[in-house]
C-alpha cells in the first residue's frame, strides 16, 4: 500500500473446493469482465427486483406518511441485492462453477477433453 492514501478494489475471488465441472473462463475475473458477461436474464432479474421494491417499499411507507421515500428506499434495496446476486452468478459462471456454454461460445475458450 502506497502513502497517497489510495486503495485498490479488487473484484470478488472465489476458493472452488471441489473439482470445476464447466470449462474456466476466466480464473480470476476482473469487474469489467463479470459486468461485460451479463446475460438478459440476468437484467431481468435485476429489474424484476427494482420492479417489487418499488411498490412494496410504497406499501411499507404509506402507513408511515413516507411513500415515496420508501419506495425509492425499497428500489435501492432490492436493486443492489439483485445486482449483487446476479453478479455473484456472473463470476461462478466465468469461474467454471455454474454453466457456462454461452461463455465459453463469445470468448472462444478450449474445452478440455474434446
Amino acid at each position: 500500500m502506497s502513502g497517497d492514501g489510495l486503495h485498490q478494489v479488487t473484484p470478488p475471488s472465489a476458493v472452488v473446493l471441489d473439482e470445476r465441472k464447466y470449462p474456466v473462463v476466466f480464473a480470476e475475473p476482473t469487474w469489467g469482465q463479470i459486468f461485460s458477461h451479463f446475460r438478459t436474464e440476468d437484467y431481468k432479474l435485476i429489474g424484476a427486483a427494482v420492479g417489487v421494491g418499488a411498490p412494496w417499499g410504497y406499501l411499507i411507507g404509506y402507513k408511515h406518511h413516507l411513500p415515496r421515500q420508501s419506495a425509492w428506499f425499497g428500489v435501492f434495496m432490492f436493486g443492489t441485492a439483485a445486482l449483487a446476486h446476479t453478479t455473484q452468478r456472473v463470476a461462478a459462471r466465468l469461474l467454471g462453477v455454474l454453466p457456462n456454454d454461452e461463455e465459453v461460445k463469445a470468448t472462444g475458450t478450449e474445452i478440455k477433453g474434446k
